[in-house]
């Protein structure tokens, strides 16, 4: 059985191709208004001169996030810290995510889900900037796989709806499909 999550795949996404992906996140950077995204910059050059100023790193993942959460306050419950890490790798994260990304090539894993007949829930967020069709696309591609789409919830339906979320999984997990799940 496979649970996936809108958040899946170190930060892919479920996004079938590499062009919805890019979409995607233009899509949001757009939605910004000028001023996050010029404090953003700020921020940004801020933490380039100096990788240890982890005020820096931590407001601007605050503003790069915020449009992945349905309910604001609940960004504040992530227990992970992206500002963790040397200097050197704090400094290193943008080559990083570039060469990343470009090392998967155009990918478009559509045709290949088709092979893929685990009974496999996919559980996104409506409000998720990755557009909730991309999510549909692969539970259509999938044989045994379903879609539950959690209404009023973001990228990371664990963190803003962790009730829901886990009672989901558990039913999966032991062998029922959750209710509202479809294909």
């Amino acid at each position: 059985m496979i649970v996936a999550t809108a958040s899946c795949c170190d930060g892919v996404g479920i996004q079938p191709s590499l062009g919805k992906l890019v979409s995607a996140f233009q899509k949001m950077a757009a939605a910004r208004d000028s001023a996050t995204l010029r404090r953003m910059s700020e921020l940004s050059r801020i933490r380039q001169r100096n990788p240890d100023d982890l005020t820096a790193c931590r407001e601007y993942y605050q503003l790069w996030f915020r449009p992945f959460f349905g309910n604001r306050e609940a960004g504040g419950r992530m227990k992970g810290n992206v500002c963790a890490g040397s200097s050197a790798s704090l400094k290193n994260k943008r080559n990083v995510d570039r060469f990343t990304f470009a090392s998967l090539g155009s990918w478009d894993w559509l045709t290949s889900l088709s092979r893929t007949d685990v009974p496999t829930l996919i559980i996104q967020g409506e409000l998720d900037p990755l557009p909730i069709e991309s999510a549909r696309k692969w539970a259509a591609a999938m044989p045994n796989a379903r879609l539950l789409g959690l209404k009023g919830i973001g990228h990371f339906p664990y963190v803003e709806a962790p009730e829901a979320f886990f009672a989901a999984v558990d039913q999966f997990l032991r062998g029922d499909w959750p209710e509202g799940a479809s294909r």
